[in-house]
């Protein structure tokens, strides 16, 4: 049994980076939720990584970064449009984060 903690609540809601920065545009920073100490086979990552993926691409995050691909030791990023991403790593701790990217917040439609 996984048990997932939050580690921060989130940044709400931040500037634009570039090249939105001069935009009305908004940027939301996910909580980031990890899983201590959780053993994981390659298998496993697999998976996962694989479960990823197909989250991200119903978001078009489809461009993929790995930042780490060893044995127990993996850091696979997906991204798309606008700076929109989702993370997943593992490194003894299995851990999840995500950003919106630059949006316009309801209010500025």
């Amino acid at each position: 049994t996984i048990s997932w903690e939050t580690l921060n609540e989130g940044s709400g809601s931040s500037t634009c980076a570039r090249p939105y920065e001069q935009s009305d545009g908004r940027e939301y920073f996910f909580p980031h939720t990890v899983a201590v100490r959780v053993p994981m086979s390659e298998q496993d990552w697999a998976k996962i990584q694989e479960a990823a993926k197909r989250a991200a691409a119903k978001l078009e995050a489809t461009e993929v970064q790995v930042m780490q691909n060893g044995p127990a030791n993996h850091d696979v990023g997906f991204y798309g449009p606008a700076g929109l991403f989702i993370k997943v790593s593992y490194g003894g701790n299995l851990v999840v984060t995500s950003s919106t990217g630059c949006r316009l917040p309801r209010d500025q439609k």
